[in-house]
């Protein structure tokens, strides 16, 4: 999971003492397994007991696997080669090093909910490891199914060592084999520099360099883990954030595809517009970080700049990644005030009179490609191409109610207001109960208007545009002000409780960023043929967490249910506790997730029992509104829903998306079709009105 860069504080890393914390959540350890792997060379293993419901349940963990060549010296920035193998024994018993990347301090290192998400082992380039937890066999003849976890960061962070990541508990309890492995992250995973046409060697720099990493990891468990009793047919992957977004493009990859038969995708997919790049793009975010590292711009010597970013230690890599964010920030600055700036303020300080900055609220610096090989073109051409996909897809997908939250309290920089503090407490701001209340921030200053803090942090680059940019605060009813002669625009008759005010902020950030890339990928695996799509809608807030309730179901937080860490006391102890219904609902959803692994249904288990209620197919309705159940509500009482964001998602999957398409000319709009005169000449006259009502 993506921690806000505001708590960033990399120079901390040398007075940080890492503590490597066991992810064995089980008591009295047994006797050492070993494993031969297909090269030939072994690995030791640990048989230990996991207790859960009173009851003992055997689970063999085997940590830190080598599964890649360690990508250091000529290896950095390359695609991963394939380990190589070794003779004798290998031990398997403790967690690897974890990838370079930034170290949060402040709020993230004191609260354990944002503790809980921090990297916790030492940091190295030699970071290409996976772990394997695997149930205790019934016979010589037993074949488990696999899942294989892909962790979420916003490609700059995260360990598949997290203690809120560990194997034991599902495996154990559902039968099943789990699989988690690092992955290269920041500049190491995703720098891609502009490549030399008459250069037809090039391996290297090329992008996706972490996407890669999991392919790899993934061709290694095609290859061994019919030794561990696994079956290589019956693999799921599954990942949330950044490892949803992983999962969609591997999905689509024609190259990663023979590697596993399902997918599940938690809060994330390549839709989001943090989780793909144009080449042009990633060439673009290149040529500023290579500069601010010291070294030549890649499109001037590529050799060279690669040389000279081989050459650097880590820290400053990681150090220079933000150096990309702050470009954005300035480039959204130029743009707002190229667009936006009403007439009657042409002093340039009101841009950030109520926002004190134009840098998006959750920024991911480096993110996967379209290479021309893992991710050959864009996801809309690929799902054209029907013979590109997976036949009979089968596809677990959900969000949770408030996606944004988590990065909007660190992330939203608006005049005189903090949510998170260093001693680890979470505060509502005086600031957004004034604004709720139409008042202004200070005596004597303008009324909160939401407009001007949504276009210069939330809201696309392509909406800075006038009317256009002010539409989604209309649409998620935000305190703005329509203009000097209209004066405060009131979505309420009466005033709006904060609370109430940061909700409606949260749908506005959730729903473009999370929720609705997520659904539009589900609409697009939907329409395929004999297609078998799962959604649901996560809403169950864990009781002990140390967050205030208005926060709500924050992003990655289902993740605990799914991995039934609520019966891992060394998570309780580390972090927080569970109640004994929420141990109950964790036991559900770790059946749910497996079962779908197991028989491509979440509702069914192996031995044919249908759990109650059972699981809607999702639909594309294209067009026809249905009230059919078509998705689950995961809470306390689970129970079907219908149309999970319809309206919402349309809003900024078409309507948006064809007005933004048509004012910046470039319009093949939602249906795919170019617009027609009389139909480009009919939305502008409708965009005139509006500027002009504004």
């Amino acid at each position: 999971m993506l921690l806000s860069f505001i708590h960033l504080s990399i120079l901390s890393l040398f007075n940080m003492i890492f503590m490597i914390i066991t992810t064995n959540v089980m008591l009295n350890p047994l006797k050492p397994i070993k494993i031969t792997l297909n090269h030939g060379g072994s690995i030791i293993g640990k048989e230990e007991i996991v207790q859960i419901d009173g009851k003992e349940i055997q689970v063999n963990s085997f940590l830190g696997i080598p599964y890649a060549s360690k990508p250091i010296g000529k290896l950095r920035f390359a695609p991963p080669i394939k380990h190589p193998g070794w003779k004798g024994l290998y031990n398997a018993t403790k967690l690897s090093a974890t990838c370079w990347q930034y170290i949060f301090v402040g709020f993230d290192a004191v609260n354990v909910a944002g503790k809980m998400w921090i990297n916790n082992t030492e940091m190295s380039e030699d970071c290409l490891y996976l772990n394997v937890w695997t149930p205790k066999p019934s016979g010589k003849n037993s074949r488990f199914p696999v899942m294989v976890w892909i962790y979420g960061g916003g490609f700059t962070s995260g360990s598949a060592n997290l203690q809120v990541y560990n194997g034991a508990i599902l495996s154990a309890t559902q039968n099943v084999i789990i699989v988690s492995m690092q992955y290269r992250v920041g500049a190491f995973g995703f720098l891609r520099l502009k490549p030399n046409t008459t250069d037809q060697t090039q391996t290297s720099a090329l992008g996706n360099q972490g996407l890669l990493d999991q392919l790899m990891a993934l061709k290694w468990v095609k290859e061994n883990i019919e030794q561990f009793h696994g079956d290589p047919d019956q693999v799921t992957i599954f990942g949330e954030s950044a490892g949803a977004v992983s999962v969609s493009i591997l999905w689509m990859s024609p190259i990663a595809q023979p590697y596993f038969r399902r997918a599940i995708l938690q809060s994330g997919s390549l839709y989001a517009r943090w989780g793909l790049d144009t080449a042009d793009e990633a060439h673009e975010k290149a040529d500023i970080f290579t500069q601010e590292c010291g070294c030549q711009s890649p499109s001037v010597d590529r050799k060279a700049s690669l040389e000279c970013l081989r050459k650097l230690d880590p820290l400053t890599l990681v150090n220079q990644l933000d150096s990309i964010n702050v470009a954005i920030g300035k480039r959204r600055y130029d743009t707002v005030k190229k667009y936006l700036r009403p007439k009657n303020h042409q002093r340039e300080p009101f841009l950030l009179s109520q926002s004190t900055s134009t840098r998006l609220y959750f920024d991911v610096p480096l993110q996967p490609v379209i290479d021309g090989h893992l991710m050959p073109k864009h996801p809309d051409q690929i799902f054209h191409d029907k013979n590109a996909l997976k036949d009979k897809p089968e596809l677990l997908i959900g969000v949770n109610t408030n996606e944004a939250m988590f990065f909007l309290l660190p992330g939203i920089s608006i005049k005189d207001t903090q949510f998170l503090f260093p001693n680890g407490s979470v505060i509502m701001p005086d600031t957004i109960g004034l604004a709720g209340k139409k008042q202004p921030f200070k005596q004597g200053e303008e009324i909160a208007d939401f407009y001007w803090i949504t276009a210069t942090q939330i809201i696309e680059e392509s909406h800075m545009r006038p009317g256009l940019a002010k539409l989604p605060s209309y649409y998620y009813n935000l305190p703005l002000i329509s203009s000097p002669k209209q004066g405060y625009y009131d979505p309420d008759t009466i005033h709006i409780k904060d609370e109430e005010l940061l909700r409606r902020l949260d749908k506005f950030a959730g729903d473009l960023d999370f929720a609705c890339p997520t659904l539009n990928f589900a609409e697009q695996v939907a329409r395929l043929p004999d297609a078998k799509v799962f959604l649901y809608h996560f809403n169950k807030r864990t009781e002990s967490l140390p967050m205030p309730t208005w926060t709500g179901v924050m992003h990655g937080y289902e993740i605990e249910y799914i991995f039934g860490i609520p019966h891992d006391p060394e998570f309780s102890k580390q972090f927080y506790s569970f109640t004994d219904p929420e141990k109950k609902f964790s036991s559900r959803m770790m059946e749910m997730w497996t079962n779908f692994a197991k028989t491509g249904h979440p509702s069914k288990s192996d031995d044919g029992h249908v759990s109650i209620p059972e699981w809607p197919l999702f639909r594309r309705t294209d067009g026809f509104i249905s009230s059919d159940p078509d998705h689950l509500i995961l809470e306390n009482e689970t129970k079907l829903g219908s149309g999970l964001h319809r309206d919402r998602c349309a809003f900024w999957l078409h309507e948006m998306k064809d007005m933004t398409d048509i004012l910046n000319d470039t319009c093949e709009c939602s249906s795919g079709i170019k617009p027609t005169g009389s139909y480009r000449f009919i939305i502008g006259l409708w965009l005139l009105l509006f500027i002009g009502y504004l």
